[in-house]
């Protein structure tokens, strides 16, 4: 893919206003095309640039090995902020030798993420010191000019309101009454962690995942279904919705048939996630066969902007507008927005998805 169009899938990735949690693993992905790389990291810090948090591509060990290395007094001895390592004096950070080095990381593209109200993080792209060559000045350049987009898309709009659509994430999860964890698959873990935390990276979970606070959702569900002593064993709650940044969490609370007439009832907890219909859209467009500047105009047809509106956002003649749009319906054989949403939509689906619970028995 030409750089154009990765640059403008970037903008407009950032401008959908869905906060760096839910846009950062299609973001790296992007940057990835755009600035070839081995791995792809987001520092979050605070306005001082001390490590708050980071979202990686690397398995949970570089993320756990970064949080306690840097809570470590070797990290104490840092000269300046995660978000000022300059490039060219990586090697020379105390941290490399404890966390870089033994990820073969010996190349840093940095850059730092500046919102509204200060510093949001650092942006970090690395090569392997065998593999590749060290980051062009024109390559630091390019990261640079993207700086302003990342922090638009990682500050995201708070007052965003929009559509959800099925992810393919369901699971389920058995306790016993008093909400101790019988059965849990690794995805209703990581759904249970991420309906309960707000403010986590995408792979957290992978080694903080059962805590404190997913075993109090597990307790409280738990508690509302128990609530009287009731035992029938058709009691169900109404379905249970929690929305956060990671997307909406549709959670319900049941009693399952015991194996066993004289044991108890055990709770079944089943979990869904869906994500915002605004992402799965901007990934569809990202796909087509379209220009870049047709994938721009396509994405303000999907937030319902008339021709004048766009020519107006893209500073071009309305009958510029008019000959993209007619383009993008010839191309995608369509002949009004609401077959062009409804073509797009239709890239957003996922087949339904079987839940294959373990017999009870085996609990």
């Amino acid at each position: 893919m030409k750089q154009p169009q990765i640059i403008s899938y970037i903008h407009q990735l950032c401008r959908l206003g869905l906060g760096g949690q839910v846009i950062m693993p299609e973001l790296v992905k992007a940057l990835h095309d755009l600035l070839p790389s081995q791995i792809n990291c987001f520092l979050y810090t605070d306005k001082k640039g001390q490590l708050t948090n980071l979202y990686s591509e690397r398995p949970s060990s570089f993320q756990s090995g970064v949080m306690s290395q840097y809570k470590s007094s070797l990290v104490r001895c840092l000269t300046c902020p995660l978000h000022k390592i300059h490039c060219a004096g990586f090697p020379e950070v105390k941290l490399f030798p404890a966390v870089w080095k033994p990820f073969n990381h010996h190349f840093l593209l940095n850059t730092p993420i500046i919102g509204s109200e200060g510093v949001l993080g650092s942006m970090q792209l690395y090569r392997c010191a065998q593999q590749d060559q060290a980051f062009t000045l024109a390559e630091q350049y390019q990261l640079k000019l993207l700086s302003a987009d990342i922090a638009l898309g990682v500050q995201g709009n708070r007052n965003q309101r929009g559509s959800f659509v099925e992810n393919g994430d369901r699971a389920m999860v058995v306790c016993d009454r008093g909400g101790k964890v019988l059965s849990m698959s690794r995805l209703a873990e990581e759904l249970l962690f991420l309906a309960s935390h707000a403010s986590v990276t995408p792979d957290e979970w992978q080694f903080c995942s059962y805590d404190q606070q997913t075993a109090a959702l597990i307790g409280k569900l738990c508690q509302k279904l128990t609530h009287g002593n009731s035992l029938r064993e058709t009691a169900k709650l109404p379905p249970s919705v929690l929305q956060n940044n990671w997307g909406k969490f549709s959670i319900q609370v049941f009693y399952l048939e015991p194996y066993n007439s004289k044991r108890q009832p055990l709770i079944g907890i089943s979990l869904e996630r869906q994500v915002p219909l605004a992402l799965r859209l901007a990934e569809a467009i990202h796909a087509l066969p379209l220009s870049s500047r047709q994938k721009q105009v396509c994405q303000l047809l999907t937030y319902g902007c008339s021709n004048q509106e766009i020519a107006a956002r893209l500073q071009l003649s309305p009958y510029t507008i008019a000959d993209h749009v007619k383009a993008i319906y010839e191309k995608l054989e369509v002949h009004h927005r609401e077959g062009l949403l409804d073509k797009l939509k239709a890239y957003t689906r996922i087949e339904p998805v079987i839940l294959n619970v373990s017999p009870i028995e085996r609990v």
